[in-house]
């Protein structure tokens, strides 16, 4: 049987370049950098202190609309985005997989680790 998943996956917070890869609610989100797939909240969690000590320094209160505010700090700092999700890359915290213009399908991770890929319908 072959599966069908989405191959061009939107941008992760608008950034150019990283990937927002969503299976479902039984699984992390991941995304999609350079190659790699990592779990999206290893950076957006990261960021979000980044974002805490930002409002601190500049005197700014938690707002209703906070996870709008967060969106468009992560849009206005992607170069730090970028650097995050090359640390997990150097750091063994991603996973490297064949370009999709290859595959042109996989699925990011399964429970025993490995990446699995999927042909084409």
């Amino acid at each position: 049987m072959k599966r069908n998943y989405r191959t061009d996956y939107p941008r992760w917070y608008g950034i150019y370049g990283v990937e927002f890869i969503w299976k479902g609610g039984w699984s992390d989100p991941y995304i999609r950098f350079r190659d790699y797939v990592m779990n999206s909240h290893d950076v957006e969690d990261a960021m979000w202190e980044e974002y805490n000590e930002y409002l601190e320094e500049n005197g700014i209160e938690n707002q209703e609309n906070e996870d709008e505010l967060f969106s468009k700090y992560m849009k206005e700092n992607a170069y730090r985005v970028k650097e995050l999700c090359q640390y997990c890359i150097e750091n063994g915290m991603a996973k490297r997989i064949v370009p999709h213009s290859i595959t042109k399908v996989f699925a990011p991770f399964e429970p025993n680790g490995w990446i699995k890929k999927f042909d084409v319908a």
